[in-house]
């Protein structure tokens, strides 16, 4: 059927916690949201509850178009996710990924943090860690 949150309610939503960083002025960057395996998923594990990764890809959309608004980066970790293999290389099962996966995940969210948000030293100086 329809999405639980509409295309328009998703946009407000994103928009609100944009202005929220921005008007306590917190840093801030979006993560994107990884896919699901819709063959394992929307299969007999979970009768009438579906997850489609189509959805997945159209939400991403409209949050980085929301963030790009708002000045906030947006890490594409589903993109980076999709890069490592197919969906049964990717996942332990319909949503959750492989010890390996997610070690990967962690250095390249790790490494675009550090590049970004250089750590602080002493009494405000910051050092600029490369990735």
């Amino acid at each position: 059927g329809e999405p639980e949150i509409s295309e328009t309610e998703y946009r407000e939503n994103l928009r609100r916690i944009a202005r929220a960083f921005k008007g306590a002025g917190i840093p801030a960057a979006w993560i994107n949201t990884t896919h699901s395996c819709d063959a394992i998923h929307n299969g007999a594990l979970f009768p009438g509850f579906f997850r489609f990764s189509a959805d997945v890809e159209t939400y991403n959309r409209y949050a980085a178009e929301v963030m790009a608004e708002a000045g906030v980066p947006v890490i594409d970790l589903n993109g980076f996710t999709r890069s490592l293999g197919a969906d049964p290389e990717l996942f332990c099962d319909h949503v959750h990924f492989r010890d390996g996966v997610r070690r990967e995940q962690a250095r390249f969210l790790a490494s675009w943090i550090k590049a970004r948000f250089p750590a602080k030293t002493g009494a405000g100086e910051t050092k600029n860690h490369q990735p």
